[in-house]
C-alpha cells in the first residue's frame, strides 16, 4: 500500500509542478512587491465596478476577494516584496491570490493550493502546490486503494 501511496503523491507532484506555469501567467504575478500590488488591487477595484470586466462577481465573492486581499495586504506591506518573504508567507500570498482568481474566473477546481510538507525521511519542509480538484482526486484515489487493500485483507482473512 505503501508504495502506491507514494505513486499516487509523486504523480500529483508532478502534475502540480505542470500546472504550476500556467499560474503565473495571472494578473497578481506582477504584483511582486508593494507598489506593484497596491497598483494591481486599484485596477481589481475598478474591474469590478458595474458593467466592467468583474463587475458581475456577487457580493460574496467580493466579500471572500476583499478578506483575501486583507491577507495580503499586510505582508506586501512588511515584507515590500514576494523576494523578502519566508516561504510560509509564500505560500499565504500564493493560496490567497490563488482564490481571489478562481473568484474572479469562476473556476474554483482549477484554484492552485499550496501547503509546507515535510519530505518523507527528513526534517526539510517543501512546498506542494496542486489544483483544487487535483487535491479531491488524489485523495479520492488514496481512498480507493485504502478501501480495495482493506477489503484485501479482510477477504483473505475470512478465506474468501
Amino acid at each position: 500500500m505503501s508504495r502506491a501511496c507514494c505513486l499516487i503523491l509523486s504523480i500529483g507532484i508532478l502534475v502540480a509542478a505542470s500546472v504550476s506555469a500556467t499560474a503565473s501567467e495571472r494578473w497578481w504575478r506582477d504584483a511582486a512587491d508593494s507598489a506593484a500590488f497596491n497598483a494591481q488591487v486599484s485596477r481589481l477595484h475598478e474591474q469590478m465596478q458595474p458593467g466592467e470586466r468583474y463587475g458581475d462577481v456577487g457580493e460574496h465573492d467580493r466579500a471572500e476577494i476583499e478578506r483575501n486581499l486583507a491577507l495580503l495586504r499586510p505582508l506586501f506591506d512588511a515584507r515590500g516584496s514576494v523576494a523578502a518573504m519566508s516561504d510560509d508567507d509564500r505560500v499565504v500570498v500564493l493560496n490567497a491570490q490563488e482564490r481571489i482568481n478562481a473568484l474572479l474566473e469562476g473556476n474554483d477546481g482549477d484554484r492552485m493550493v499550496c501547503t509546507r510538507e515535510a519530505q518523507m525521511g527528513t526534517r526539510f519542509r517543501t512546498t506542494t502546490c496542486m489544483t483544487v480538484r487535483e487535491r479531491a482526486n488524489l485523495k479520492k484515489i488514496g481512498s480507493e486503494v485504502v478501501r480495495k487493500n482493506q477489503y484485501n485483507r479482510d477477504t483473505k482473512r475470512d478465506g474468501g
